[in-house]
């Protein structure tokens, strides 16, 4: 049980950065096209 604790916690941490990571790009490509819209209009 407590091998499998942190072994999810492991993963937890990899993955961490990842989904961050891909959620800031998410944002941050929202945040441009609000601007771009924006802008046009």
């Amino acid at each position: 049980m407590r091998g499998l604790m942190s072994a999810s916690r492991v993963a937890l941490y990899g993955l961490l950065p990842i989904l961050v990571d891909v959620d800031v790009s998410l944002a941050s490509v929202a945040f441009i096209n609000t601007i771009s819209g924006v802008g046009f209009v």
